[in-house]
């Protein structure tokens, strides 16, 4: 077994930033786009949103309410046409994210990638008008305000009174039983499944929209989307108290057929109150899967009794987020940084730094800590 190694962050950034509301923008899906000409491109890569157009002030109300979404349907209600959308749409001052489904301008631009993922759940339930409806998987957790991985490529995912999965660009909706979770169980109630009796806790806050408990969310997205998915949203709803191992574990038993049960369990082994971002949570698995002892945020002092840093083992893993240092801000970060690795490493640690690309290739992250352990 290799040696310990700590994970830790310094600035949990995500994807880079997408100009928001341009049809062009780089990392959206094409549904989630508005229509064409909302922008001008000025050069390559840059762009320029026209503003002739102004949203009726009812609706823009209307929307707020909601969580800054609205329908087609609103519109209608207010004696607005579909021109009207087209032209907003145009304007950049409202985002068609699916049929019928619509999302402030303004609020998008300033939403970060999951907080956009939250926008197009709230926009797709209002759209479908259907009170049996309630968000499940990673949609539940991005309304509950837990992060996801790629939220810019996730699927809007819904439980409804279906009989099978059904599966559309962008959308996937679920049957609302408890099976769920897992097809080889049944016997909860959809009762069950929205109030959280099962895990002893109802919902917790979402706006205007529903979503099954975090602990259902949790279970649902490892066995849709695997180990990763579920963990980073674990670690977050564990380290905010916004639920407890137990429940988890209540989620497991219970739901969760014989064959995959043994998955749930790992998800709980392996999850961690501790650690702070994402990417602590992702590193924290790679290293885990490379056959690392891992212990996170373990405070370091020195002789006179100064606090160091965080860490644990002879290895120091830290977690980069950012990849700039721009502006004065920036250098200083980076001055601060570079006297906190002189100072573990006066105390004999190894100090290595990964980034979101190093995730993606576990091979060169147990070569860089083989080297470090020279």
């Amino acid at each position: 077994m290799l040696a310990p190694a700590w994970v830790t962050t310094r600035s949990d950034v995500g994807s880079p930033s997408t100009p928001p509301g341009c049809r062009h923008a780089p990392g959206l899906h094409p549904e989630h786009l508005p229509t064409p000409g909302g922008c001008e491109e000025l050069s390559a890569g840059r762009w320029v949103r026209r503003n002739d157009e102004v949203i009726d002030p009812r609706l823009a109300a209307r929307a707020v309410a909601r969580g800054d979404v609205f329908t087609r349907a609103d519109a209608l209600a207010l004696d607005l046409d579909d021109r009207h959308l087209r032209r907003i749409c145009r304007s950049g001052e409202a985002i068609r994210v699916r049929r019928n489904a619509y999302v402030l301008g303004a609020a998008w631009e300033a939403a970060d990638p999951t907080e956009r993922f939250a926008m197009r759940t709230r926009a797709v339930l209002a759209a479908r008008q259907n009170a049996h409806d309630i968000s499940s998987h990673r949609s539940a957790l991005a309304l509950h305000g837990l992060p996801v991985l790629d939220p810019h490529l996730a699927d809007v995912e819904l439980a409804s009174d279906v009989l099978r999965v059904r599966r559309d660009r962008g959308f996937r909706l679920y049957p609302r039983a408890i099976s769920t979770i897992d097809p080889e169980v049944s016997g909860a109630t959809p009762d069950e499944l929205e109030s959280g009796r099962l895990v002893g806790a109802g919902s917790a806050p979402t706006g205007s929209s529903r979503a099954v408990p975090i602990p259902v969310a949790v279970v649902q997205t490892l066995l849709g989307h695997g180990l990763p998915h579920a963990l980073v949203a674990l670690d977050a709803a564990l380290h905010e108290g916004r639920c407890t191992t137990p429940e988890v574990e209540a989620v497991v038993a219970r739901l969760v057929g014989a064959g995959a049960r043994s998955h749930g369990y790992r998800l709980i082994r392996l999850s961690d109150p501790r650690c702070e971002s994402v990417g602590e949570s992702r590193a924290r698995l790679v290293l885990v899967e490379l056959g690392l002892d891992v212990r996170s945020q373990v405070a370091i002092y020195d002789d006179d009794g100064d606090f160091v840093g965080r860490v644990d083992g002879d290895v120091v893993v830290e977690f980069d987020g950012a990849v700039k240092y721009d502006g004065a801000e920036g250098r200083d970060a980076l001055v601060a940084e570079k006297i906190r690795e002189d100072r573990l490493r006066a105390l004999g640690y190894r100090v290595i730094r990964l980034t979101w690309a190093d995730l993606d290739r576990p091979s060169y992250v147990a070569g860089l800590i083989r080297r470090a352990r020279r």
